[in-house]
């Protein structure tokens, strides 16, 4: 029996206006994955792709109706502010140099999705998830920061790595999750424990 057709690759978005953040896709992990709450008002109808995927060196935290995603240090991470230029790429759109399994040795991993908004929709889905959560471009102080991550689809074969936008909790916030937590195990929020109580309660958004 054979499974259905895997999701076609979504092409490279237009090289961002001078001085305008890199258009990655973003790895959404909880509240704005399809079928969640922020997801609809969010995203529906402004993305071109989406699939499911996976993304090492986090842990996932249960919070008051939504997750925390928290470095654990076994993955380096580039900030939105000083995120590296594109790696070069072969004829073939593969990074050079890239390992189909650089990272199996990381044992943490956060589920969720990676989300390509259309190129017209791109600056408003920008600025809608940094409202959403919190995040104000070279502020300290952030709750939450805008991190380039590298994602790995999870349906397709070798496992292909793709940079992402993903919001993760700041340092102050994060030593206050890992103090609390609870942790979800398999650091996917859609399929948690539901009976696990969260101990970590604030006014915060994720």
């Amino acid at each position: 029996m054979t499974g259905p057709p895997l999701p076609r690759a979504a092409p490279p978005l237009p090289a961002p206006a001078a001085g305008s953040p890199e258009r990655l896709p973003f790895f959404v992990y909880g509240t704005l994955r399809p079928g969640g709450r922020h997801h609809a008002w969010a995203l529906r109808g402004r993305t071109r792709a989406q699939e499911p995927a996976r993304m090492p060196g986090l842990a996932l935290y249960e919070g008051p109706g939504y997750p925390y995603a928290v470095e654990t240090g076994t993955a380096r991470s580039e900030t939105a502010a000083d995120a590296a230029p594109p790696a070069d790429r072969t004829d073939t759109g593969r990074e050079r140099g890239n390992r189909p399994h650089a990272d199996r040795d990381h044992g943490d991993w956060v589920h969720g999705d990676l989300v390509w908004p259309t190129e017209a929709a791109y600056p408003d889905v920008l600025r809608t998830l940094d409202a959403l959560e919190e995040y104000r471009p070279g502020h300290s102080d952030n709750l939450y920061e805008r991190v380039a991550r590298h994602a790995r689809h999870a349906r397709r074969a070798g496992g292909e790595s793709v940079r992402a936008w993903v919001y993760l909790a700041g340092p102050a916030l994060a030593a206050r999750v890992r103090a609390a937590g609870p942790a979800i195990a398999g650091g996917d929020w859609h399929h948690r424990d539901v009976t696990l109580g969260a101990s970590f309660r604030s006014s915060e958004r994720d």
